[in-house]
């Protein structure tokens, strides 16, 4: 749960991936709930083959990779994607 945002109360919320952002990190993906590991293994894989050889902006290729979840609803959706939307690119 490393992408869940503590509530303050009053003041701003807080969370790891918030203090990611401003060390400098242009996006983050994390999970708002914990999830298995073959599950979330499988969606990492997903979503790294579709951000770097299928050329996905970061969010977009998170967003493909949901369905290979056998969880779907509860593995799928805990991930999600703070910052810009990054695509990588070849530099000439």
């Amino acid at each position: 749960s490393s992408g869940k945002l503590r509530d303050e109360g009053d003041h701003e919320p807080t969370g790891l991936v918030l203090r990611m952002l401003i060390a400098g990190s242009r996006a983050v993906v994390a999970n708002l709930w914990d999830v298995t590991d073959g599950d979330i293994d499988t969606l990492t894989q997903r979503l790294i083959e579709g951000w770097l050889s299928d050329r996905l902006s970061l969010a977009a290729a998170l967003a493909a990779s949901r369905d290979s979840c056998k969880l779907t609803l509860l593995v799928g959706a805990a991930p999600v994607c703070y910052g810009l939307p990054n695509i990588v690119t070849e530099e000439e």
